[in-house]
């Protein structure tokens, strides 16, 4: 499991009540997995209306993986050197394996000792 290698934490712009019935789903044991999950309550909404996750406040020492569909958290979060994988907005009823193939990269690099961000 990715946890027993990586500290993984979730930071969505999701309602917490949503998010919480989302993991329950699609990661049963999150609760004991995750460093944390984080919601909207945690994001900031700017001038525009648009909700962004600002994580520059993020312990400094870690290869961080920002996966994100936002072109905003992008630009916001790249400061630090995060390592940024962009991937498509979620449509409802369509097929979604995004997460998968982030998976497959970060088996990937494990393998090969890649680092995360430069």
């Amino acid at each position: 499991m990715l946890s027993s290698t990586f500290k993984v934490s979730v930071w969505t712009a999701a309602q917490r009540p949503y998010a919480i019935q989302i993991m329950n789903n699609i990661w049963p044991s999150w609760r004991q997995d995750l460093l944390f999950l984080r919601s909207y309550s945690h994001c900031s909404v700017l001038p525009s209306g648009e909700v962004v996750k600002d994580l520059t406040d993020l312990p400094l020492g870690y290869d961080i993986m920002l996966v994100d569909d936002n072109p905003v958290n992008y630009s916001m979060n790249t400061k630090k050197s995060f390592s940024v994988w962009k991937i498509r907005p979620f449509v409802c009823g369509m097929r979604d394996n995004e997460l998968t193939t982030v998976m497959d990269y970060v088996e990937h690099s494990v393998i090969n000792d890649y680092p995360f961000s430069t």
